[in-house]
């Protein structure tokens, strides 16, 4: 079968590969620490550090509207005690930690315009 490619087509075919291997989980650990602390010492960081209390917050609807909560401190403590197999897992929780400031809080409210700023960022 390989006869049937030419040597570059070969390397072509390796080299999109690799795109997709898996990471080596400390070397995934490294990576998403590093995505994640840009995004706690942003400006904005310190809204999302911590879960959102809706008993202190006065929000009672607050697990009506928003039915899995995450924050970065949470993503923080997953990655540290290596919850997360891929990529993909982590960043669909950063993006949830956004997508949930930005459901509950009306658009151009400032908690929404700071989950939209960092969620671009990201």
């Amino acid at each position: 079968l390989l006869e049937c490619f030419t040597t570059e087509q070969v390397k072509t075919h390796i080299q999109s590969l690799k795109k997709f291997a898996k990471l080596a989980p400390a070397e995934l650990k490294g990576k998403c620490l590093e995505v994640l602390k840009g995004l706690q010492t942003h400006e904005h960081g310190w809204v999302f550090a911590t879960p959102v209390n809706p008993v202190d917050l006065g929000l009672d609807d607050y697990f009506e509207i928003i039915k899995k909560p995450m924050d970065l401190g949470t993503i923080q403590k997953k990655l540290e005690g290596g919850s997360y197999h891929s990529f993909d897992d982590f960043r669909s929780d950063v993006r949830l930690t956004f997508e949930n400031a930005m459901k509950y809080n009306e658009e151009r409210t400032v908690v929404h315009e700071m989950a939209k700023e960092l969620k671009k960022k990201f």
